[in-house]
């Protein structure tokens, strides 16, 4: 996964050097998250595996199948992803792109999973919290899985991750006690 990481890097910053130069990241980021959707799609993806299509005509049916206004700002990425046959770095180069577009405009997001639903008031408190921390403005999802038993896991976009959680309270104390 590092190594398509590392390929999607250089795609990700010339995307968004030139939305900055242009004044529209957040179009671009509509633009990669609509190719990633396409990409994905199985219908999508069988026919540009096709070997009897040529690349010409898979930059064709990508750019059918995108937004009009999509069509006319991404070909010259569609193209060289199809010419280097790197169109399965779409998703990567959607993920590296948000990263830089969120630090640029000094927010971080933020996935908390929680063994039981947050009330809004503990939500707004585990923001204002983040907030301190990290001095960034904080886009926060939450997810329930009751197997953490109680308490809560933090994970930041930029790798921070803070296990408060008991199952891994639990397992943090096994570990000790092994050795």
């Amino acid at each position: 996964m590092s190594n398509i990481q590392t390929y999607a890097r250089p795609y990700a910053k010339a995307v968004y050097d030139y939305a900055l130069q242009t004044s529209n990241q957040t179009q671009w980021l509509d633009i990669l998250s609509e190719l990633v959707v396409l990409v994905q799609d199985e219908m999508v993806a069988q026919t540009l595996k096709n070997p009897a299509l040529s690349k010409d005509n898979k930059v064709s049916v990508l750019l059918t199948l995108l937004s009009s206004q999509a069509q006319s700002i991404a070909s010259g990425l569609i193209k060289q992803l199809i010419s280097k046959n790197r169109l399965n770095l779409v998703p990567y180069i959607y993920t590296q792109y948000k990263r830089l577009k969120d630090l640029n405009e000094g927010s971080l997001s933020v996935s908390v999973i929680s063994a039981f639903p947050l009330t809004d008031e503990k939500q707004t408190e585990l923001v204002d919290k983040l907030k301190a921390k990290f001095a960034k403005d904080i886009q926060m999802t939450v997810d329930i899985d009751q197997s953490l038993i109680g308490g809560m896991i933090v994970k930041t976009e930029d790798g921070y991750v803070f296990d408060g959680s008991v199952r891994g309270k639990i397992q943090t104390l096994a570990e000790n006690l092994q050795k």
